[in-house]
């Protein structure tokens, strides 16, 4: 699929549906000489060797630029060999490195060793511009000084599951999460951003994404200049090795950055205004009185009080990958659930109707624990013997270590450590009934569900134990199903 984007420079790809990753491959036609950049995967070549052959003879391509060796631009570069006699590889020399395994005869143009210019013509040279490690350490891209077109690499690249020839307004967000995944950390792209204002950019042509009209030009720019964000550590300083410091409002600003993408300045600054919390834009900064922990719960309920689920909705991709990437603790919104029992409120109700009636029938035989306000688990055998439903089943668990606390701390902590049990596994499912078993056991009753969820159900609520900081020692929880 060929498309002419200005004179002499055309846009080759596969048409692809319904992939969030596609790859983009232009030709830039000068006079006689013909120049294709990023020549693609081994996948695409045929559509891609079609349509140069549409425009140019293929022997006319005298230079193949390359930005980085990743294979879904490289692998395509063996079968250029086998179809043009001569033509020269333009890139960096560590890309050259690793294409070195590829075993190709044609020689490098070397952009260093030309001061990162290419000569076409008397009215044309292709100036590059170092990226390094974003998200290649050898990176660069590429300014034709004619068309003033900007040959970005992976910068400005985007996923998306709509695809079009050229982004609209709706391309930032795909933009966003494309560098949040590719990207090593948002402190290489600023000093680039800072460098291509200083250029007269026609329009930006990704590797990956869409093409970057000229009316959205300074935009996308500002856009990846203001973000933030971190695949690394630097967001975390160790202090010891059980003691780590985060920066929480460099990483709160990230969620600024993800809520820009969807919703306007003035309605998020509404949200926080005479709020705990100050939010400024243009830079993004997010300040408090408020720190650690405490600003990072805070956070997330403000956004919960005023958009409800909404919201929260929009930000649980990037709060997961954020959570698990340095280890962070979940906001508490997210880790109770409290989003979850509106919708739940109901159905919740109606059970313990029905489960009140039937406690009332066996009133007598009622026994209560009293430290964790639980039923014991006859009042469950007596259900189950009354009616036993075709779906669902029992998850029994117990902490491994229970016997231990119970010898080596006192009664008040081993009663704060079933209060704390009762306490995740009621937060964890709301659509369920516990029961207090024998000794430090607890019984958990799901009147739907198969073996497979049930099997779900229980690797959560491991992890929740395992990973809570809210025992008095680290543990593991033992949990037998009955289906």
């Amino acid at each position: 699929m060929i498309k002419e984007i200005n004179e002499g420079i055309y846009h080759l790809s596969k048409p692809y549906e319904n992939e969030h990753f596609r790859t983009n491959t232009y030709l830039l036609v000068d006079g006689e000489v013909g120049i294709l950049i990023e020549p693609g995967n081994l996948l695409d070549f045929d559509v891609i060797y079609e349509d140069i052959q549409s425009v140019i003879d293929p022997q006319n391509i005298n230079y193949i630029i390359l930005t980085h060796p990743d294979l879904d631009l490289s692998s395509s570069l063996p079968r250029f060999e086998e179809v043009i006699d001569e033509f020269e590889i333009v890139t960096e020399w560590r890309t050259m490195e690793v294409l070195r395994f590829f075993d190709l005869d044609n020689d490098y143009y070397l952009i260093n060793e030309h001061h990162l210019t290419l000569d076409l013509s008397e009215n044309r040279t292709l100036y590059f511009i170092k990226t390094p490690f974003a998200h290649y350490s050898g990176g660069f891209i590429t300014y034709d000084s004619s068309s003033k077109l900007l040959f970005s690499g992976d910068l400005f690249g985007s996923m998306a599951k709509k695809w079009s020839l050229y982004a609209d307004q709706t391309y930032y967000e795909g933009m966003a999460l494309y560098h949040e995944n590719y990207m090593p950390s948002s402190d290489f792209i600023k000093p680039i951003m800072k460098q291509l204002r200083k250029l007269d950019i026609s329009m930006i042509l990704p590797q990956h994404g869409s093409i970057i009209p000229s009316k959205m030009v300074k935009q996308s720019i500002h856009k990846l200049h203001d973000m933030t964000f971190f695949n690394s550590y630097n967001t975390v300083a160790d202090k010891r090795k059980k003691n780590l410091k985060y920066d929480y409002p460099t990483i709160l600003s990230q969620m600024i950055t993800r809520l820009l993408a969807l919703y306007d300045k003035e309605e998020i600054h509404n949200v926080f205004e005479g709020s705990a919390i100050t939010i400024t834009f243009n830079p993004i900064t997010v300040d408090s009185l408020l720190v650690d922990y405490a600003l990072w719960n805070r956070f997330f309920e403000i956004i919960y009080n005023k958009k409800g689920d909404e919201w929260l909705n929009q930000l649980e991709s990037i709060v997961n990958r954020i959570t698990r990437q340095y280890n962070i603790h979940k906001p508490i919104i997210y880790q109770s659930r409290l989003r979850q029992l509106k919708a739940e409120k109901t159905l919740f109700e109606e059970q313990t109707q029905t489960l009140e009636k039937n406690i009332e029938t066996i009133r007598k035989e009622e026994r209560k624990c009293q430290i964790t306000g639980l039923f014991y688990d006859d009042i469950l055998i007596r259900m189950l013997k009354d009616n036993i439903p075709k779906e669902g089943g029992l998850l029994f668990v117990e902490l491994d270590q229970m016997n231990q606390i119970k010898k080596q701390y006192n009664q008040k902590t081993f009663r704060s450590t079933l209060r704390t049990m009762r306490y995740i596994i009621t937060n964890t499912f709301t659509n369920a009934s516990v029961y207090r078993g024998e000794a430090g056991t607890f019984i958990i009753y799901f009147n739907s569900g198969n073996r497979q969820q049930l099997k779900d159900n229980a690797v959560v609520l491991r992890n929740k134990l395992s990973e809570s900081d809210q025992f008095i020692t680290d543990v593991t929880a033992g949990i037998g199903l009955v289906h």
